[in-house]
């Protein structure tokens, strides 16, 4: 047995399918995931590597090399954050291009009190 709907109702359903397709779809936020950051990138004051386990960063200064044990990755829209084991804090990494080569380190307002640092892929 076929359905039939009134008139009215197939009018309107087909007013907001044809209102809901024309309208620009709602663009989300990229959620930044680990493997957007993972490998080495170099920045003014030398160069960082990210593993899933740690941050390894060398100074162009000659000052000794640090590492930094990484407790947990949290990816946001936009942006990631790393919490460095040892009560070291936390640093938010963003503004990442759309090729993959750049991104920004936020400052620092505790801890190491950075400023906000330009990265490229090296």
């Amino acid at each position: 047995m076929r359905r039939h709907f009134p008139l009215q109702i197939r009018s309107f359903a087909l007013a907001a399918a044809l209102l809901s397709s024309a309208l620009p779809a709602t663009v989300r936020a990229e959620m930044i995931e680990f493997e957007k950051i993972a490998g080495k990138w170099c920045t003014s004051v030398g160069s960082y590597t990210f593993t899933r386990s740690a941050l390894s960063v060398r100074f162009a200064d000659g000052r000794p090399s640090a590492q930094l044990g990484i407790e947990k990755i949290i990816p946001h829209e936009e942006s990631i954050e790393f919490v460095w084991t040892q009560s070291r804090g936390n640093t938010a990494f963003y503004d990442f291009s759309k090729d993959g080569k750049s991104m920004a380190q936020v400052a620092n307002t505790s801890g190491d009190m950075g400023p906000r640092r330009e990265f490229k892929r090296c």
